[in-house]
This record gives C-alpha cells, structure tokens and sequence, in this order.
C-alpha cells in the first residue's frame, strides 16, 4: 500500500472535478455543460438532442457521441474513443435512465419491482464507472419535485429513492440551475428546497454571470497551484529533453500528446505537463 502526503496528492496532477447540472427544462443546463470548452476539448455525450443549442463559440472544442440504443453505453468507456478529451459531458442522464428502463422492459408493458431493481444497479455501475474516468466528468439532469416529510425538495430527476442521492454522493459538485427574469442562478449549496453540493468548499453559495461557467467552477475548486496555465517555454524544453532521454519517437510524442488531450506540445497545460513527466520518468527508469 502505497502512502503519500497531501501536498504531494494536490500537487500530482489529478486536477479533474465530477460535476452534476440539474434543472428546469430551459433553465441553462446544457448551455453551462458545454461551457467546459474553455477547459480544453470535450467529447459531449448527447442523449436527447440538446447537443445543437450549444452556443457556436465552443464548437471548435466540442465533438458530439450519440447515443441511441443503450447497448451503445459501453462506448463512453473505450480508451479510443476518451482519450483525446479533457471533459466528457453526458446530457441527461434523466434520458439515459428512461432508455435503460425501456432496454431492461423489453416486449413487457411496464417494468417488474425485479425490473426497477436491475435497472437502478445497471445506472448505479454505470455512474460509478463514469465517475472514476481520469478526465473532468460532467452529468446533466432534468430537476424532479419529491416529497421529503412536509415539504416539497428539488433534486435530480432519476428514478427510485436512493439512486438520486447516491449520485449526487458519488460526486465533487451538484448545482441547482434556475433560470428567470433576472438571470440565471446556479446554487451549490443546499437550501430548504433543493438539493446542492460543494465537496471543495470553495464555491460561493450562488453563481451568477461570469461565475456561472465551468472554466470559473475549475479554477476556484481546483487550480490553486495553476493546473490549467499553459506550461512555459522553459518547461516545455524541460520536457522535451525527458522525451530524449526516454528514446520517444516523434509518433511516440503524437501518442503521448493525444493520451493527455493536447493538440501539440506548444499548447500543454501544467495539469497535462505533469502527467507526461510522471510517465516519461517511468519509462527512463526501465531503461536504467
């Protein structure tokens, strides 16, 4: 078992954030999903067509999957088909959930109690899976209204008890999106009636105009020791005199730099720089 101390944890790399986007229809859910595009590239995940209102600026950065059968599901998965990205966005889960249920129903008219209860362990190993991808992991939902006691609770909208807040639980954030007259509002923490969530600690309790992006959301929460800065000239040869001494090839250097989502070594991030230093020094060790 291997121990570390936190500096050397906070400072390793692993800068990624496990995000749920829940509200309204209309409310901004897709629109704040797709502004992870100032990150870095996003492969987004388009379940119910929401894909064609993002806004045209992140186009460049943001490649579209579909999926229509959930037998295709697996594919969010495959190393070729994730590697290239720094975020991936699944829009909405609540129509995720809805195509599982009709896939474990088959030719039935509804679903057994045996039905609910593979449906929701099938979502659950899913979003777990999900969850422990090394990339930022987005997870956008519909807003359902439930009794909790007296009142009424805004939460994500999934089917049974426990599957709402353990997704909510598996992950780092969940914001509560509004949409009216005056704007719109993400809300991380809790209140009365609905559920939010701000595991970092750092994020105000509203987010409103320029805060209400992810770009904002990353750097508050985690890129206090500047993860996201591109590296510097002078780290960049650093790097490529590692890449020496590691024997890489140029089609070695094009894999290396697909496998951490960089276009080219001139445009890395610290956060992407770090992850090939720990890799290339592996390598310089096997060959000792």
């Amino acid at each position: 078992m291997e121990v570390k101390n936190l500096a050397e944890v906070q400072k390793s790399g692993n800068t990624n954030l496990n995000i749920v986007i829940y509200g309204d229809a209309g409310s901004g859910k897709t629109w704040l999903a797709g502004s992870a595009a100032e990150l870095g590239r996003v492969l987004f995940i388009d379940i119910e067509s929401g894909s064609s209102f993002l806004p045209e600026k992140y186009s460049k950065n943001i490649d579209i999957m579909r999926i229509d059968n959930i037998k295709e599901a697996d594919d969010v998965f495959s190393e070729q088909n994730i590697a290239p990205y720094n975020t991936i966005v699944i829009d909405s889960i609540t129509e995720f959930a809805k195509k599982m249920n009709d896939h474990i129903r088959g030719g039935k008219e509804t679903l057994t109690v045996q039905d609910w209860g593979k449906s929701i362990d099938k979502l659950e190993t899913f979003f777990r899976r999900f969850r422990d991808l090394d990339k930022n992991c987005i997870l956008v939902a519909l807003s359902q209204e439930r009794e909790d006691g007296e009142i009424l609770v805004r939460r994500p909208s999934l089917s049974g008890k426990s599957l709402p807040a353990n997704i909510v639980g598996y992950n780092d954030i969940c914001i509560y999106l509004v949409s009216n007259k005056e704007g719109r509002t993400g809300f991380t923490h809790s209140g009365d009636k609905f559920w939010a969530k701000d595991r970092t600690g750092r994020l105000p309790e509203q987010l409103k105009g320029e805060e209400l992006t992810l770009s904002f959301i990353y750097k508050t929460c985690v890129d206090y020791h500047g993860a996201s800065r591109l590296c510097t000239k002078e780290e960049i040869e650093g790097l490529q005199k590692l890449g020496e001494q590691a024997k890489i090839t140029e089609e070695g250097w094009v894999k290396a730099l697909k496998f951490v989502g960089a276009k080219d070594i001139g445009a890395l991030t610290m956060s992407q720089m770090l992850k090939l230093t720990a890799s290339l020094e592996e390598k310089i060790k096997l060959i000792k």
